[in-house]
């Protein structure tokens, strides 16, 4: 926006009133976090608030147009005449550019016949529904909740394991072209669906002292931490006997749980025993080949669950991939070398076709203990294939080295890039005060994982399942399981870049399988990232 009678002291002096209100909230924000009179979540979610309208103004004041700056402006018009290098107008038109949109993004769900038929709820019914990544379980999840409240007008319980995945579901609820209240419908994981619950039904969770710990020290804090959740496990949400003798606020008439492949089986015995309705129906959906916390099995490889729902109904169509996708016969092969032993192999009989113009397939090596050159190498691809930052997303099985990572690619000299992490920032584990508090913090952070949030992001792999994403790195760590590296390869739409560290048991698959990546001029850490990647692809 232009001002033509205004001066730069002008439009501060518009602005200033807000900002110095927003800095007096921040102020009185910490000062009630220190004093204890709100807890972490609600200052967490104030400071946020407060930090995007300060960025708001800020970006205004520093876009708007006056007299002291209009004459300051050089368009790239006259080539003698040009401010910036072509690389900065480059990066500019990448940034600008809207990220990649997906046909299937843009309508309701379109269902197959197999699809079609599970989608519709019924008095009484049991199923348990598998089906290789992208086949639509999600879709196919959504649907039947959306389709048993229009048969029942009762409420719906959607429970899956991982935090993270709560707004993926609701959007994919609220895809489907029909009229329901949300009051309808409670989306939850497991365990914090079961802490609710007893709240509701007044049973105090108790907390002996040797497991409660207020210290500084981190490592002392994990380990605890650790045993205070196997002490929770036993006691409260693996207890069958849990709500013996207590009443059940609520009670569902359809209940539907997602990732069943992570689930114990006493916590499905909990939930159907203590929250269905008598004429309730209950769907569980998975797929065992992401059985990262390696649960039992059963007599058809699948995964173990408690009896009473019938034989796997398996969904063997994928919607995730192009039909000549280079993704898929690299998931194919990877199961047949690493998978076939212990899991039964779902093979995909067609494709939806999408459209897109990027194929990144590659791989490379890294070095855990400095990460400055992968930062470098994962700008550069960007760069390089002009991808927007949302389409971008980064994926280990460890936390620790993407917090590293992430902390490279938000405070290196030669790029500052935004990022959204599915984890507690590595400012925030050195930190002595928020250090204590950091399974809040942590599941704060799960909670507020959003795959459209415009920059890079980063997650553990745990976290991601049941995401997809239009480029995937994917970092693969040495004692990863094949059911760990499995699930981060498929959650990759079009493109996939894998790096390995040295003397990895997969280097000869991938090196068998993708091109490897080369940079033809190598720098130091100090100068900056390797730079002019070499044309890759499958």
């Amino acid at each position: 926006m232009y001002f033509h009678h205004g001066s730069k002291k002008d439009i501060e002096n518009l602005y200033s009133p807000h900002l110095d209100r927003l800095h007096d909230e921040s102020r009185r924000n910490v000062e009630d976090y220190k004093t204890k009179k709100i807890d972490f979540d609600v200052y967490e979610k104030k400071r946020e608030w407060i930090e995007r309208g300060k960025h708001r103004f800020e970006r205004d004041v520093s876009f708007f147009l006056h007299r002291d700056n209009l004459a300051k402006i050089t368009f790239p018009i006259k080539e003698k005449e040009r401010i910036f290098d072509e690389s900065v107008y480059n990066e500019f038109k990448r940034l600008l550019n809207p990220p990649y949109h997906y046909a299937s993004e843009g309508k309701p769900p379109s269902y197959s016949d197999k699809q079609g038929r599970l989608i519709l709820s019924a008095v009484k019914a049991r199923s348990k529904i598998c089906g290789l990544a992208g086949s639509g379980k999600t879709v196919v999840l959504a649907g039947r909740a959306v389709n048993a409240h229009k048969r029942h007008g009762g409420r719906v319980l959607i429970l899956t394991f991982n935090i993270t995945l709560g707004s993926y579901i609701h959007d994919k609820i609220s895809a489907v072209r029909e009229d329901f209240p949300w009051s309808a419908f409670d989306i939850s994981n497991y365990h914090r669906f079961i802490t609710i619950a007893l709240n509701n039904s007044g049973i105090e969770i108790e907390i002996p002292e040797p497991l409660q710990y207020d210290g500084n020290d981190p490592i002392t804090a994990r380990r605890i931490a650790g045993e205070r959740d196997r002490y929770l496990e036993s006691t409260y949400y693996s207890n069958l006997a849990l709500f013996d003798g207590e009443e059940v606020k609520t009670m569902y008439d359809t209940i539907l749980i997602d990732e069943i492949q992570d689930y114990k089986p006493e916590w499905i015995k909990i939930i159907r025993s203590y929250f269905l309705e008598e004429e309730g129906e209950m769907l569980l959906f998975g797929d065992e080949k992401q059985n990262i916390y390696k649960r039992a099995l059963d007599g058809e490889r699948r995964s173990k669950v408690v009896e009473g729902f019938g034989s796997w109904v398996k969904l063997t169509k994928s919607f995730r991939y192009t039909n000549d996708s280079p993704i898929i016969p690299l998931v194919d092969s990877f199961q047949k070398a690493f998978l076939l032993q212990d899991y039964e192999i779902d093979s995909d009989e067609s494709f939806q076709l999408s459209l897109t113009n990027v194929g990144i397939q590659a791989y490379n090596t890294f070095d855990r203990r400095n990460l400055t050159p992968l930062a470098g190498q994962i700008i550069e691809i960007a760069k390089e294939n002009k991808l927007h930052p949302n389409d971008i997303s980064i994926i280990s099985s460890q936390e620790i080295v993407l917090r590293e990572l992430d902390h490279v690619l938000r405070t290196s000299e030669t790029h500052r890039e935004r990022t959204l992490c599915a984890f507690p920032s590595l400012e925030v584990t050195q930190h002595p005060k928020y250090s204590k508090n950091y399974q809040e913090i942590s599941a704060a952070k799960k909670k507020g994982f959003n795959l459209n949030s415009g920059v890079m992001k980063l997650s553990s792999t745990h976290s991601f399942k049941g995401f997809e994403s239009p480029l995937i790195f994917l970092l693969v760590n040495n004692r990863d399981s094949p059911e760990m590296v499995f699930t981060g390869l498929t959650r990759a739409k079009e493109n996939l870049v894998v790096f390995l560290e040295e003397n990895s048991p997969y280097f000869d698959f991938f090196r068998k399988h993708l091109n490897k990546l080369e940079f033809s001029q190598v720098k130091s850490a100090a100068s900056g990232p390797a730079l002019e990647p070499t044309p890759i692809g499958y």
